[in-house]
């Protein structure tokens, strides 16, 4: 098979496509043939291997798991002699964050990991997104920041794969939402359901005459001492985005006032509590209350050329390999 291989840490440049074995399903796992892989800001951090506390899990000095990618959509082609929640031909989309290696055309992974039935009406695009933005805006919104009707929840970086989904999660709680993003992205939040946009590029957060319950920073350049002035009295900063000073905030908000910094990894959740939130984002597309967008598809030549969009920070809202494109070497 064909797969991305990353030979050690830094730009995009590392990465290059190998020809690698087919890997084998043990007892408990399925074989994946992959069509679709997201491409990630959360991938592309692990890429440069910074911060570099995170070496601790990737590998010191390269990866140990050189092929990228974690989030898929594809279909069964191998199962293992005691797998019996899948079978050959089935349509999934999932997590392979233990082990990555979902942007290869084949990847291994435990049946009762992170793993669950697409429906016939959901294209493996969109499958292979729903565990970036999907379940991270989803678990930011209504399990960290736990939003509530008529809250005022404000999004920085509203039009990414993160921050797309959470304003619509904090919409299908009730909230009002102020989501700011680019000028080119203005129209695209609002019609994802914003009912305030501020354009950073013209005007500045920080004069905002209300004040919000809650600041999700999907790309991390405020933080909790930064905004504390446009939160209410007990209003929390949270961010996807690890650093030592948000971890410091984490540790010591409560210390002083009610303002609080919180984080969480969501990949790094229970298989079943991701896999239920996977179903949660699955029932709000179905009832219409859920859209992705992929407007940045790849092929699996074009590794380097995907990395290097997700770097310049102007995603909007997802980003791809597709591995069914016919690859050039």
């Amino acid at each position: 098979m064909l797969a991305a291989y990353a030979v050690g840490y830094g730009s995009p440049d590392v990465l290059e496509v190998r020809e690698l074995p087919i890997p084998t399903p043990s007892e408990k796992e399925v074989l994946v043939k992959v069509n679709a892989a997201g491409v990630t800001r959360a991938g592309c951090m692990m890429r440069t291997g910074r911060p570099l506390f995170g070496r601790l899990m990737l590998g010191l000095f390269r990866p140990k798991h050189p092929v990228p990618g974690s989030t898929f959509a594809g279909e069964i082609a191998a199962v293992g002699p005691q797998v019996t929640e899948f079978k050959v031909g089935d349509r999934v989309a999932g997590n392979a964050a233990e082990k990555g290696g979902s942007q290869a055309q084949f990847l291994v992974t435990s049946a009762d990991g992170v793993i669950v039935p697409l429906p016939e009406h959901i294209s493996d695009s969109i499958g292979a997104v729903i565990c970036d933005g999907g379940i991270t805006g989803l678990n930011f919104i209504k399990v960290i920041a736990q939003v509530e009707v008529g809250q005022r929840v404000l999004i920085n970086g509203a039009s990414g794969s993160v921050g797309s989904s959470a304003l619509q999660v904090a919409k299908s709680l009730g909230a009002h939402v102020t989501a700011v993003c680019g000028s080119n992205n203005v129209e695209y939040v609002k019609n994802l359901g914003a009912d305030e946009v501020i354009d950073y590029r013209t005007q500045n957060v920080m004069n905002h005459s209300r004040k919000f319950d809650v600041f999700f920073d999907t790309v991390a350049n405020y933080s909790l001492k930064r905004v504390r002035p446009i939160l209410t009295e007990s209003g929390i900063y949270v961010s996807p985005v690890i650093s030592w000073p948000l971890l410091g905030s984490v540790l010591f908000s409560g210390m002083f006032g009610k303002q609080k910094a919180k984080f969480a990894a969501t990949g790094l959740a229970e298989a079943k509590i991701q896999r239920k939130w996977m179903k949660d984002v699955i029932s709000l597309i179905n009832s219409k209350k859920f859209q992705f967008e992929v407007n940045h598809v790849y092929s699996l030549s074009q590794i380097r050329e995907a990395n290097q969009f997700i770097d310049s920070g102007h995603k909007r809202g997802n980003a791809i390999i597709d591995l069914t494109l016919p690859i050039t070497h």
